[in-house]
């Protein structure tokens, strides 16, 4: 992996080597690091790998060895999204959206109005579905109120449009749990939606609807993808979808992955098995179930189609018809090696095949992943005119003879990789679905536009801009890492590619920042270029796809990371990582990914003090800045520990969150220990048995107000765990996978897996907890600041507009003009006093700078 940067609009830019930069006399390495770069994040599913990108939500909600219990997982659900409202004040305002909307996440599938071509929806991989009236330049979400976000398939009825149909689920089966429910229905162009059933087929693959009998509907399905079970297969209703009929199963291991149904004889269907088995242990993409079947009587009987395709076990199989001849019929086959096998046609209804020439397509069109595409398009048109979904998009107009890119190389990202869909407004103009939206071509694909501001993105972690008031970064799923802000909702910069994970700044010096990318990739840029950042890190070490990393709050050039043991730089970033702990799981009985560090803690009140949580159930301490560890694990459940964190407060408590789904078992999801773990105490209280991903406990409020982020959003409590509630009013049953405070605009951040980068204020929240809130305005500069709690007990809070520096002095005086001195730590915005040696009174603060110049004075009163 190599680092280059560019300068944009006076922003350092971190490019992994996409091509993005076309430098001279490094184009083509260029290239070729594009592309291991690349694929290295899409390891063939037929191997077992160190996670992936959707293998680590499997992970972290299973027991090794064991099966994702998914009856417990849909009882979670359904008890958070039946859960009524609290009363408690502040908790029911609305998120606001910060962004991305110009850099998506995965879009499965679109469906176009057949009479109005500016009607688009799409249908996202685990954001739900969206509605365009104006040719995709805005969107409403259209979906929301329903616990499953993942979509698979969208449908009109052919004799009414306002008539339609989406299938929950999403097809690509990357891994556990983008499943669905089964089948939805609008009667008013999809603004609102009934639900039909077909909830245990788990992922709708597809839809047909009998252009002659609205009534009859056929719903594919590729069922439930960790395990085998009879519910795959063909689904018919003849009642509009009050009730279902099986009509084709293959295998307990094999769904239907495409349905055609013929326009001119809707009696013919053609559908394509798929093997798919996908869980902890097994990933199962190839079988002899890779056929292609038609029936002429509406499903009652079917007939398997050989004559001039292949044999033998196959992986995905992808399906159109012409829309000249509907006897003209298409078809690409992914061989067992994951890569493009060969395209076929009929002219006879699927009797006969023959091959379509692909000799000047690259080997590699599928990227050694064909699982995840396997789709073909022909231009309704012109026959002649086809196009392969791969990686990027191909095309040939002369039958076959020959191929060429028919987008801009997915490494210039001005159409993202992995291309999932597409669809023809005109001969001329096409929509394509891709891992980063929607793109349209209105000149036969000369250019290609943006088409979707859909706020999309998967974010795995997100963090705030300490020198930018507002401005908010994440690391994303195949988007690598993005920043910006509400403010520029459409205009959010990518910093980095690949899958990104955690973004760091240095606190003192706005130039530094640090990026993460899979299996522990780091990276720094300085302003002066950069580069790798994982120096003395063993690469045979064992890690997450999503490794822990933290910047340790008192001293800035030192930061923690962990693998399987943890580690520490203390001259971050020129310096080395320097092993600072034994192996702390239970090493490999499971294999290598069930046994990793998932959270590594250093005290904001002690920096001496360590913690580790790992994937297989171990709470590990440090009192001694990692010189020796004591498992602190105790009775804390035997799930994956997501998050260990140590309180703003009081130096001997810490929290721990797990996340796994059990049924008949209400596991404890969080716990709090007020004796560095000696013994725990449950503080889940109220909360639904989602799986907890993250804990946000802001300073200043002697830890009374803390917030969860879960598998069904963000949960709060204003009382330490004794009660929680459900955080706003619009957000989605979507997953949140972190959470952070920004001190300075008083906002929790939520980085949700398939709606963006969301924030909430918490300005009423607050005001429950605090008696007052001096702000101080300053006859120096124009920053405020911000006191609390006020009056005091035993610490202030002292929280400034802009980064306070590591040299600020600070003195307290009584009424009298006596000083007292005080313990304080300062973190980005903020200065946390301990108050323990100040007697009580009114008392009051001065601020001032290196240069003993006065930035702020203020008053409070010490209880």
């Amino acid at each position: 992996m190599f680092i280059l940067r560019t300068m944009n609009k006076n922003k350092t830019r971190l490019i992994g080597i996409y091509g993005v930069v076309m430098l001279t006399g490094i184009l083509s390495l260029m290239i070729v690091s594009a592309v291991l770069f690349h694929y290295s994040a899409k390891l063939p599913e037929n191997k077992e790998s160190n996670n992936g990108p959707y293998d680590g939500f499997a992970l972290q909600r299973t027991q090794p060895g064991e099966k994702f219990d998914l009856a417990a997982y849909k009882h979670a659900l359904q008890l958070a999204s039946n859960e009524t409202k609290s009363l408690v004040p502040g908790t029911n305002a609305a998120w606001t959206l910060e962004g991305p909307s110009n850099i998506n996440g995965r879009i499965n599938c679109i469906a176009v109005h057949p009479q109005n071509n500016q009607i688009i929806f799409t249908g996202s991989a685990s954001g739900g579905v969206f509605k365009s009236v104006d040719g995709g330049i805005s969107y409403t979400s259209v979906f929301d109120e329903f616990s499953y976000l993942a979509v698979g398939e969208i449908t009109f009825d052919p004799q009414n449009p306002n008539t339609m149909y989406v299938g929950t689920g999403d097809p690509n089966i990357s891994s556990f749990p983008f499943i669905g429910n089964g089948v939805y229905k609008s009667v008013d162009a999809g603004n609102t939606w009934n639900y039909l059933g077909l909830g245990n087929t788990y992922i709708i693959s597809d839809i047909c609807v009998h252009p002659k009998c609205p009534d009859t509907i056929y719903a594919s399905s590729m069922g439930l993808p960790f395990v085998r079970d009879n519910n795959r297969g063909l689904y018919k209703s003849t009642d509009g979808g009050l009730t279902w009929t099986q009509l084709l199963f293959i295998s307990n291991q094999a769904g239907i992955i495409e349905l055609i149904m013929d326009p001119v004889c809707p009696d013919t269907l053609y559908a394509a098995g798929w093997d798919r088995i996908r869980n902890n242990t097994e990933s199962l993409v190839t079988g002899t179930a890779a056929k292609i079947y038609r029936t002429t009587d509406g499903g009652q009987n079917w007939t398997v189609l050989t004559n001039g395709l292949p044999s033998g076990a196959m992986s995905r199989i992808g399906m159109c018809m012409s829309g000249q001849n509907h006897n003209t019929l298409f078809a690409s086959y992914v061989s067992p090696l994951q890569e493009l096998q060969g395209v076929y046609k009929s002219v006879d209804a699927g009797s006969t095949w023959t091959t379509v020439n692909t000799a000047s397509l690259p080997t590699n069109v599928m990227g050694s992943f064909g699982w995840y595409f396997g789709q073909i398009r022909v231009n309704p048109a012109n026959d002649n005119d086809l196009f392969i979904l791969g990686v990027d998009l191909w095309r040939t107009t002369d039958g076959g003879t020959n191929w060429s890119m028919a987008t801009p190389s997915w490494d210039q990202y001005i159409v993202h990789a992995d291309k999932h869909d597409m669809l023809f407004l005109s001969p001329t103009s096409f929509l394509l679905a891709a891992d980063g939206g929607l793109y349209k071509s209105i000149d036969n694909g000369l250019n290609w536009t943006d088409a979707d501001v859909t706020p999309t993105t998967q974010f795995y972690r997100v963090t705030v801009n300490p020198h930018l008031a507002g401005e908010y970064y994440g690391g994303a799923q195949d988007n690598g890492t993005l920043g910006g802000s509400a403010a520029q909702l459409n205009n959010w910069t990518r910093y980095l590619g690949g899958d990104g994970f955690q973004p760091l700044f240095d606190p003192y010096d706005p130039s530094l920042r640090y990026y993460e990318t899979q299996n522990g990739g780091l990276y720094y840029d300085d302003g002066l270029g950069g580069g790798d950042f994982t120096i003395g890190i063993d690469p045979a070490d064992r890690r997450s796809w999503d490794m822990p990393v933290i910047m340790s709050r008192s001293d800035n050039q030192r930061m923690y990371t962990g693998t399987y043991r943890v580690y520490r730089i203390p001259d971050a970033p020129y310096g080395s990582w320097i092993p600072i702990s034994n192996d702390l799981t239970d090493g490999v009985i499971y294999g290598d990914r069930f046994h990793v560090i998932t959270t590594v803690e250093e005290s904001p009140l002690n920096s001496s003090v360590l913690y580790a949580g790992t994937s297989d159930a171990n709470v590990w301490y440090s009192p001694n800045a990692g010189s020796s560890w004591v498992n602190i694990t105790g009775t804390l459940p035997q799930q994956y520990v997501t998050h260990v964190l140590a309180s703003p407060t009081y130096a001997n408590t810490v929290y721990v969150s797990h996340s796994g789904y059990k049924s008949n078992d209400f596991l404890p999801h969080i716990h709090k220990s007020v004796n560095n773990g000696s013994s725990w105490t449950d503080i889940s209280s109220n909360l639904p048995p989602l799986a907890i991903n993250n804990i946000v406990v802001p300073e200043g409020f002697n830890d009374a107000l803390m917030f969860v982020a879960t598998d069904g959003g963000v949960y709060a409590s204003i009382n330490n765990g004794g009660q929680w509630t459900r955080l706003g009013c619009n957000m989605p049953m979507v997953a949140v996978y972190d959470i952070e405070y920004d001190t300075l605009m008083h906002k929790l951040v939520a980085g949700t897996y398939g709606r963006a980068i969301q924030t909430y204020d918490l300005d009423s929240l607050v005001q429950q907890l605090t008696t007052s809130t001096d702000e101080i305005n300053l006859s120096e500069g124009s920053e405020s600041y911000h006191v609390f709690p006020n009056p005091a007990t035993d610490f202030l809070m002292i929280e400034s507009s802009q980064f306070l520096t590591a040299n600020v002095v600070i003195k307290i005086l009584d009424i009298e003009g006596k000083t007292y001195s005080c313990p304080f730590n300062t973190t980005r915005n903020s200065i946390r006093l301990d108050l323990s040696g100040i007697p009580k009174g009114v008392m009051f603060f001065q601020l001032t700078d290196e240069k003993k110049h006065t930035i702020a004075t203020g008053k409070f009163i010490k209880e």
